[in-house]
């Protein structure tokens, strides 16, 4: 599996829907926010100049999921920051603990696309698969 090919778009009707492919679940949670993050500004380069501590909680790993990418959009929303780097320190079924790095938006460098509305239960889904672990998240836009 290469990095092209473990993030998938996919249609949906009105929103953005994605499904991610990873051989561990850390990374699969990484690819998520890797494409929350394309959907946002897709081919940004974005420098580590901001660094940011993320703990989550969650009954089961979709509602972590939700909850993980819908913290990433929060920082987004209200401190304009584009995060390109992400390290998760630990990952279970109720609770992620990450550092993820970025930088404000800059509108001379960042073209921004879309704006997610929220990170939707609709079609979700983690589980592990043949080779590893799947997701797929639908983003209201």
């Amino acid at each position: 599996m290469n990095e092209l090919s473990a993030i998938e778009f996919i249609e949906h009707t009105g929103d953005i829907g994605v499904r991610v492919r990873a051989p561990e679940l850390k990374e699969l949670f990484v690819r998520a926010a890797q494409a929350t993050f394309q959907i946002i500004c897709p081919q940004c380069k974005v420098e580590p100049a901001v660094e940011r501590a993320i703990s989550v909680a969650g009954g089961d790993l979709e509602e972590l999921l939700v909850n993980w990418l819908s913290e990433l959009n929060y920082w987004f929303c209200t401190e304009q920051e584009l995060y390109g780097h992400f390290c998760i320190s630990s990952l279970d079924k109720s609770s992620l603990h990450a550092t993820v790095r970025g930088e404000k938006v800059d509108l001379q460098r960042h073209k921004l696309r879309t704006e997610i509305k929220a990170v939707t239960y609709h079609k979700l889904y983690v589980r592990q698969a043949e080779h590893g672990w799947e997701a797929q998240v639908i983003f209201d836009i």
